[in-house]
């Protein structure tokens, strides 16, 4: 049988991703926060499919392997234009004692709010109490939730 390598690059060339943990004074304690950030373009249609598919699946994995009190899936730094399937992102949290919040940035910013209001003048995708542009009051929605 012959068997060839798979990659996530290969199936997503365009999604990157980073995680970061806010410190703890004891190695072995809990993970406080968790930010899982992603980098890159998502791209439109089919691909972007994939794209969200990926997210979805690294959201996860990362948070049954910490196991952390909180999460910050960060946003801001992934070029969104639309796509249908990008809202699978925000329940890749599957543990509703983990509290999660999403943070924006000016490259997805327009597409998120247009998916989640549609063309509801005025609004704006931080006018939902689980999206933030600004990392310090996410992470004090995410303390104030307790």
């Amino acid at each position: 049988m012959d068997f060839k390598e798979v990659s996530f690059k290969r199936v997503c060339p365009t999604i990157s991703w980073s995680f970061f943990s806010s410190e703890n004074n004891n190695p072995k304690d809990k993970i406080e926060i968790l930010r899982i950030m992603f980098h890159g373009i998502y791209r439109e249609g089919s691909q972007g499919d994939d794209d969200s598919h990926l997210i979805s699946v690294i959201v996860s994995a990362a948070v049954h392997f910490w196991v952390p009190k909180y999460v910050i899936i960060d946003l801001s730094d992934l070029d969104y234009k639309g796509g249908d399937e990008f809202e699978k992102i925000y329940d890749s949290v599957d543990d509703d004692d983990i509290q999660t919040v999403v943070l924006v940035g000016e490259k997805c910013r327009k597409a998120m709010t247009y998916l989640y209001f549609g063309t509801e003048a005025g609004k704006d995708i931080v006018d939902n109490n689980f999206f933030f542009d600004d990392l310090e009051e996410a992470i004090s929605k995410l303390r104030k939730q307790e």
